[in-house]
């Protein structure tokens, strides 16, 4: 009797989106070591790199890919914000309510 196809089947790694976070964190961790951020797109790769590796850490260690996705983008909105020199109260309620608004759509 041979085997079919439809009944094979996926073993997906339990540890494999922590893997993908820590490496994507790695490589931000290289970046920032090793590039001085005298370029707009060197900081940008950076915060990607870095908004990544957030949403699969968060999100593997939360369980909850939806909890992952609100965390990661309010951590990146404070550091951008900080970055850029903008953080005060203002700035601050604008991105909870931001984050407000991403729970409603998710």
């Amino acid at each position: 009797m041979i085997p079919s196809q439809y009944n094979k089947r996926r073993h997906n790694s339990p540890s494999g989106s922590l893997w993908a976070g820590l490496g994507f964190l790695g490589i931000a961790g290289l970046m920032i070591w090793n590039w001085e951020p005298d370029m707009w797109w060197k900081e940008g790769l950076m915060v990607v790199f870095v908004f990544t590796a957030l949403i699969f850490l968060v999100s593997k260690l939360l369980g909850n890919n939806k909890l992952g996705w609100i965390f990661s983008t309010g951590i990146v909105g404070l550091l951008i914000f900080n970055r850029l020199n903008i953080l005060d109260l203002l700035s601050v309620v604008l991105l909870i309510t931001l984050l407000g608004l991403i729970t409603l759509v998710n």
